[in-house]
């Protein structure tokens, strides 16, 4: 541009105006070539420079939205995870919910056969109670009559007062036999201790809650356990405290006779000696801890009570006296056999004889103790003795021993001289005042031994005995599908004995003028 200046400043100081004008208007032209040139130059170059930029902007771009495409599948890959656990977790809870839906319906299952077991067996014990009522209603309104009929016939000659009398105590024995029927199977149905069964249930129970457990035995005609149960069983402050602090476990003696010899075999290593109702307490794993009988309402608390804090104040103490008397049980009930079979002589029975006859009350019979049980296996071995020495002397002795015995029951008050059958002993030493309950083993016992007595002595005092128990069985103790019923209880109207016993009204009412000759 500087060249084409010079140029036209030559040109014009030359005079040359027109060759000035077009060397000017060339040099124009090509300035403005040059210009236009040097601006495509530096379009294109500012092209070329934006061209770079966007591709610079456009790889950064693609490397952004390459990192943000492995973000997203980053963030893709933990929502898999996400979903996928959580996917687990819904079907763990899936799984649980299906769990405890099935042991639910287990449960109500089970609880539903329970009650539909309970139930029927309600409804049996309905039906059977109803028609047992119904059945010795009709019996003995039958012998009833028949009684009326005979005694019309035989007491012509006697006071019509008698007549009334020996009705009135027929009468008496209905009502009573209704009301055993009707409410002494269901004693501790009702009482407001929760009572449970020897079952699993009961026992695992004991275990899940580490509680202590009462297991009480007794048997129908039990009388002192009939006691206990109005005295504390029946009492709410009891029932309460005994629900809160215990498993209690009740059984009967007579359908499990197993599990009375365990814990009857533990009161009789505690105490010493044992019986009806038999309490005892033991560890959630049913070893036992302590046990006794009767206890009245307030002792039996307290001995609840010191058990309760002895075991929580002691426990490995008291685990380890339960050890101890669990196996002193066992060995008390084990029983070591020869390994060779022995004979026996007879100089063997007669050395067991001579220990045995310094046991008995050779002016009463029985055992030289009070409380008299009749214990006739015993007195069966003094038979078996006296047919094995026959006229030996202590063969005689021996069955005198059974002789006097036998005699002194039959003609004391163990024996029911109205309605036949034997009591379950006699409180004293004389086998007068009897504790009333009749149990069936016991005279079945008692009926073998008169018998094979009678075959030996043919005392007609034993023949009638027998009839007379053996029609008490067969009419009191045997059921009209043939089975035998355990026991007849000593109570009458809630007290011991009132159904076999007169009151000096009715001694003097049946005897009259003749009652001092009697009752002296």
């Amino acid at each position: 541009m500087e060249d084409t200046l010079s140029i036209a400043e030559e040109l014009i100081s030359a005079g040359e105006d027109e060759k000035v004008a077009k060397a000017i208007a060339r040099l124009l032209r090509q300035g403005f070539d040059f210009a236009k040139l040097e601006y495509e130059k530096s379009l294109e170059q500012k092209s070329l420079a934006t061209k770079g930029d966007l591709e610079v902007t456009k790889l950064e771009l693609t490397k952004e939205i390459e990192f943000v495409k492995k973000e997203i599948e980053v963030v893709r890959k933990d929502v898999e995870t996400v979903k996928l656990e959580l996917t687990k977790e819904i079907e763990l809870v899936r799984k649980d919910v299906e769990t405890v839906k099935l042991e639910l319906t287990k449960e109500i299952e089970f609880v539903r056969k329970e009650i539909e077991v309970v139930r029927k067996d309600v409804e049996t014990v309905k039906l059977e109670l109803t028609g047992k009522i119904e059945t010795v209603k009709l019996e003995l309104t039958g012998k009833i009559e028949t009684v009326k009929l005979e005694l019309q016939k035989e007491i012509k000659g006697v006071e019509v007062r008698l007549l009334k009398w020996l009705i009135g105590v027929v009468i008496s024995g209905v009502v009573s036999l209704v009301y055993f029927f009707a409410h002494k199977w269901t004693d501790h149905a009702y009482n407001p201790v929760d009572w449970q069964p020897w079952k699993e249930r009961a026992l695992q129970k004991a275990k899940d809650e580490s509680k202590l457990i009462i297991v009480s035995i007794g048997y129908s005609a039990c009388h002192w356990c009939h006691v206990m149960e109005h005295e504390s069983f029946s009492d709410e402050e009891v029932a309460r405290f005994m629900n809160k602090n215990f498993v209690c476990i009740k059984i009967d003696r007579e359908e499990r006779p197993d599990i009375d010899h365990v814990y009857m075999t533990a009161v009789q290593l505690i105490t010493g000696s044992g019986g009806w109702p038999l309490n005892v307490i033991t560890l959630p794993n049913t070893k036992p801890i302590y046990g006794g009988t009767y206890f009245p309402k307030k002792t039996w608390l307290t001995m609840l009570e010191q058990i309760l804090n002895f075991v929580k104040m002691n426990p490995e103490k008291a685990q380890e006296q339960a050890d101890s008397l669990t196996q002193h049980i066992q060995i008390d009930s084990t029983f070591n056999f020869p390994s060779e079979n022995q004979e026996f002589s007879l100089d063997d029975l007669a050395s067991v004889l001579e220990i045995w006859l310094k046991r008995i009350d050779i002016r009463e019979g029985g055992y030289l103790r009070a409380p008299k049980f009749p214990l006739p296996s015993g007195f069966h071995f003094l038979l078996q003795f006296h047919s094995f020495t026959k006229a030996s002397s202590l063969g005689d002795m021996a069955l005198s021993s059974v002789a006097i015995t036998l005699d002194k029951m039959a003609n004391g008050g163990i024996y029911d001289h109205v309605g036949g059958g034997f009591s379950r002993y006699s409180t004293d030493s004389f086998w007068k005042v009897p504790h009333f309950e009749k149990m069936l083993y016991d005279n079945a016992q008692l009926v073998s031994l008169y018998a094979h007595t009678f075959q030996l002595t043919r005392n007609p005092l034993y023949r009638t005995v027998i009839e007379e128990t053996l029609a008490f069985i067969e009419r009191e103790l045997t059921d009209m599908q043939g089975g035998f019923y355990c026991a007849l209880d000593a109570d009458s109207e809630g007290e011991e004995g009132k159904f076999y016993v007169w009151s000096i009204d009715d001694f003097h009412q049946a005897l009259g003028v003749d009652a001092p000759l009697f009752s002296e």
